[in-house]
């Protein structure tokens, strides 16, 4: 899933535009719930450490 927004980045780039930071703390916070319900151990910030936004 980092990898793919990721590429979306890459894509925002060619266009002149980023993604904001509400979306970043938006996809940080889904992250952080899907880990939780599926009741993954893993620190949030390393579930999406590879990310490049």
């Amino acid at each position: 899933m980092t990898i793919a927004i990721n590429d979306l980045q890459e894509e925002f780039d060619e266009n002149d535009s980023e993604i904001e930071t509400v979306a970043r703390e938006s996809i940080g916070d889904a992250v952080f719930h899907i880990l939780g319900y599926f009741e993954i151990d893993i620190d949030c910030e390393t579930a999406i450490g590879e990310r490049d936004w």
